[in-house]
Order: structure tokens, then sequence, then C-alpha cells
């Protein structure tokens, strides 16, 4: 299966280990800007620039492509589009942006199914909720879910990988570190669950994987039930 994401860091920690987890059987491509927003997509789109550093399963090429180019690269069976994460929480801030942004994926790339990859909210007490009109990451989390539903509906995708859902899960279930730096996964427990939930989600079904980032196996046990209840 062969996946292209236009997104930023949430999709480069998202994606990192979905190949190793699939074990091969889903090759991921990551189209990477830092903070990328939709509006930015969309001017990019415009200006057929060559702005995105090219990430492929997990690993950056260190080759900069264009939107246009990436999109005609192979047969793609899903691409996945996303908005920032501070801008998930607006509303307004998705259209018209992720409209035209989507009528030129399925221009170029007719037969490929069209994913939302849903971003999540920060880490309480983080320095960076002070930067959202939220007191607390579930304020923040039931806005983006609202907004990433309605913007699947309007564009008609396929299905939505509930990244931020799974995060939330994560926390609640008690697991840690889930988070990084306040705003990204961790480099280890949040990367590898979310890679085990855009793997069993773009499969449809449960994965068994010898991959394990260095975590044990009572956490990996932990996590694999989080997935299962959030996918």
């Amino acid at each position: 299966m062969n996946v292209l994401c236009i997104g930023n860091s949430f999709s480069q920690d998202a994606t990192t280990f979905v190949h190793q987890i699939s074990q091969g059987e889903i090759d991921v491509y990551n189209l990477y800007i830092g903070g990328c927003t939709l509006e930015r997509h969309y001017r990019n789109m415009l200006g057929e620039k060559r702005e995105y550093m090219l990430e492929v399963n997990g690993t950056s090429t260190g080759f900069r492509v264009g939107l246009q180019e990436a999109l005609l690269t192979r047969p793609w069976d899903i691409v996945t589009v996303q908005q920032q994460s501070a801008a998930s929480a607006r509303e307004e801030s998705f259209e018209p942006y992720l409209t035209e942004l989507v009528a030129m994926i399925r221009r170029y790339c007719p037969k490929a199914e069209i994913w939302m990859h849903q971003s999540w909210a920060y880490e309480a007490g983080s320095a960076r909720m002070e930067t959202v009109p939220f007191r607390t990451p579930a304020e923040m989390l039931a806005k983006v879910v609202t907004n990433y539903e309605k913007a699947a509906d309007r564009i008609g995708a396929a299905d939505i990988l509930p990244s931020g859902k799974l995060m939330s899960a994560l926390v609640s279930s008690g697991i840690t570190p889930v988070y990084r730096d306040g705003l990204h996964a961790s480099y280890d427990v949040g990367r590898w669950a979310l890679g085990l939930m855009w793997a069993e989600k773009l499969l449809g079904r449960e994965v068994e994987t010898n991959f394990t980032a260095g975590i044990d196996e009572k956490t990996l046990d932990h996590i694999r039930t989080v997935v299962k209840k959030v996918r």
C-alpha cells in the first residue's frame, strides 16, 4: 500500500514507524514542512513550489519536492490531508483551502482515497496551551474532533485517522511519556502508538509486529489495548 501524507511534524510523528510496524505492507511518503497549514499547502499548490522535504518510511531523503510532483510520482492508494495543530481548533481556517487542495488531489490521483489525519491537543500544563483559547486539552480536542468530522464530511473523505483521540486516550490510560515537548509525540511510546493505529486503520485489521522501538512488552500490550479502543 502506498500512502502520501500532505502534512507537517504531526504526520511525521504519526508515520515514523508505520512501515516497520506493518512489516513492509505500507510505504509512507510524508511531505514535510514544520507547522504547515492548509493555507500554505494551498499556496504551495498554486505556486508549484518545491518546498517540501520528502520523507520515506520515517526517514528524510534530503530531497525537496513540489506538491504536484509528489502526487504524480506513483499511483497512490491513500492521500492524507490535515490542518496545523493550533489552526485545527478554528473551523474557519480549513476553507477554502481544504476543498481546493482536495480537488487538485482528485484531479491528479482519481483512484486514491482521501483520508483526514486528525491533529491532537497540546499537553496539559505546557506553554503551548497558553497559545490557544482553551483551558484544557480536553476542550481543545473536542473542538478539533468536531472540526475534522465536519471537514471530512465536506470533502467526502474515506475515513479519519483519529490521532487526536489516541493521544488523549494514551494520557488518560496512564501511559508515559506520550509527549516529548508538550506538543509533539514522544519518540518511542507516542510515535509507536500512532504508528500502530495508522497501520491497523489503513489495513483494516489488527497488526502483529516484531518491531518494538525499544519499548517493553508490558507497555506495548497497554498501548495495543488503547489503540483497539480508539480505532
